[in-house]
């Protein structure tokens, strides 16, 4: 602490309060909660930037599916255009809160746009389209510089047919090799935004699922190995059980950190009708994953009964009353690793903490 000459101020007293987590905590959004006023709806929104009671919300939001392929272009109508979508990224954004957008490509016939299936024969068509749809997504007015990481690929080790597509063509053996031309794409056309891949099932059923997470060191060496600029690997984990034990959870982590990506987990939910063992697994998984250093975020997969496709939300009840799953983040998240410390300064003026980084 100094004056307003620079000199060192002894016995000053001096409070260090976090503003917001470095580390990310966020949650899918429905984009009607955001668009909407009915009295769920201006409660959703008030929770999404107040969940402690002191002004301290989510620092991270990704808008479920208006943003898919299909919704996006209007294949499948979610009832909103363009424009609204547009308003509701606008509106988070003026939260403070940072975005995610999901997702470019889901390699997967239901989640592409009709012509894609009718040209599946004629790869040429087909990787241009992706380019187009790559190009438009990261350049449209609306969106473009809004988000800080983009799902290029959502799912690829589940969904093939993006990749049975090129498979045998000249150049490509698997198909699986044209992943790392829409990551360099995704990367030319905005240099900027993180670029993620997002994946389950690679750490659920006990942590067991062993072939899963070989096809995914497979897909991740093959974007290495053909220079992708690949940023951050997305982990799904939808929960169920058997839970994965916390040990089993870092060792996974463990393996995936070889490649010096950020590891982050993309769609958390605890699938069990146990409140009280939900709880106590939220907050195991939350410590777990928090403790490792390759780890920058977790995004709860919608955070409201009413708002989440299987009623069972990680956080709030229908009717808004906390879960023991809600206690335990809120707790942990805003109260035990949140940095609000006082003291004194010496007589050189210096005062130091060890804090949670904001």
């Amino acid at each position: 602490a100094v004056d307003s000459l620079g000199n060192p101020i002894p016995n000053a007293s001096v409070n260090v309060i976090m503003r917001s987590h470095a580390f990310d905590f966020g949650t899918a959004i429905r984009a009607a909660q955001i668009l909407n006023d009915h009295p769920d709806d201006q409660t959703y929104r008030q929770k999404l930037t107040d969940l402690d009671g002191r002004g301290n919300g989510f620092n991270l939001g990704v808008i479920e599916y208006a943003l898919q392929w299909e919704p996006w272009e209007g294949e499948i109508d979610l009832g909103y255009s363009q424009e609204q979508i547009i308003s509701a990224v606008d509106w988070l954004r003026d939260q403070e809160m940072g975005l995610r957008g999901h997702a470019l490509i889901w390699p997967r016939w239901s989640s592409l746009p009709d012509d894609i299936i009718a040209n599946q024969h004629n790869p040429e068509y087909v990787r241009q389209r992706m380019n187009n749809r790559i190009t438009e997504a990261l350049t449209h007015p609306g969106l473009a510089g809004k988000f800080e990481e983009w799902d290029v690929l959502n799912e690829p080790r589940f969904n093939t047919d993006i990749a049975s597509i090129f498979a045998g063509q000249p150049g490509y053996t698997t198909g699986e090799e044209i992943y790392a031309e829409l990551y360099n794409k995704a990367a030319e056309v905005d240099p900027n935004v993180k670029l993620a891949l997002n994946e389950y099932n690679v750490l659920n059923e006990a942590g067991m699922f062993i072939g899963v997470q070989q096809h995914m060191h497979q897909i991740l060496t093959s974007l290495d190995n053909n220079g992708a600029k690949l940023d951050r690997i997305g982990l799904q984990t939808h929960m169920a059980y058997p839970f994965t034990p916390p040990e089993r959870v870092y060792e996974l982590l463990d393996e995936f950190a070889v490649y010096d990506k950020e590891l982050r987990i993309t769609e958390f939910e605890i699938l069990i009708e146990d409140e009280v063992k939900a709880g106590q697994y939220m907050h195991d998984f939350l410590t777990i994953l928090y403790s490792h250093p390759a780890a920058t975020g977790i995004v709860l997969w919608n955070f409201w009964d009413g708002s989440h496709w299987d009623g069972n939300a990680p956080l709030f009840r229908q009717d808004w009353s906390l879960k023991p799953s809600g206690s335990a983040f809120i707790d942990l998240v805003y109260n035990r690793w949140w940095t609000d410390e006082a003291g004194t300064t010496d007589a050189a003026g210096n005062f130091s903490v060890r804090g949670y980084t904001g």
